[in-house]
């Protein structure tokens, strides 16, 4: 299996786990703004990614939480 990482020195460097959070969290954000946010399936959704990932529904619940009160914020800004 390839392993991805980049070149510094000609040593193959891989990425910290800070910033493959960093990228997870501007991608879930991204997906969001483009896909929109259907509340009517949100809380199933996060159940489901739960169960997947074995990452535990509050957690789950409070990352979306903290994204979607952001992107609310992102958009009342630029309408200044």
């Amino acid at each position: 299996m390839a392993k991805f990482g980049s070149l510094k020195g000609g040593e193959l460097e891989m990425m910290t786990k800070e910033r493959k959070g960093e990228i997870a969290y501007r991608l879930w954000k991204y997906r969001l703004k483009k896909e929109g946010i259907r509340l009517d399936e949100l809380d199933r959704e996060i159940g489901n990614i739960s169960k997947s990932t074995g990452i535990p529904r509050e957690e789950l619940r409070e990352f979306v939480q903290e994204i979607t009160g952001e992107l609310v914020k992102e958009a009342f800004e630029s309408k200044k």
